[in-house]
């Protein structure tokens, strides 16, 4: 997403650091992997999917009305689609 939106050098910094903040709150709410620590990131992970698919839908809708070829995405450690 990052590269699609090619953002400038501060905003790219600003997104960084707002995962890392996610990552590390999660990190201190749950000190070790257990079934709690797991239902977490699957549910923030099925939240960022949807949102990957509401930001994506416009670009998707607007080259497949075109001649253009549609990007590559790729989901985790799934083959490109």
């Amino acid at each position: 997403m990052v590269e699609l939106e090619g953002p400038s050098d501060t905003h790219h910094v600003q997104l960084v650091e707002a995962f890392n903040n996610g990552y590390k709150s999660a990190q201190r709410k749950y000190n070790f992997c257990n079934r709690d620590a797991e239902d977490y990131a699957a549910s923030r992970a099925g939240d960022g999917g949807l949102i990957v698919n509401q930001l994506t839908a416009p670009l998707y809708k607007s080259l497949a009305e075109s001649d253009a070829s549609l990007p590559l995405v790729w989901r985790g450690n799934d083959q490109p689609q």
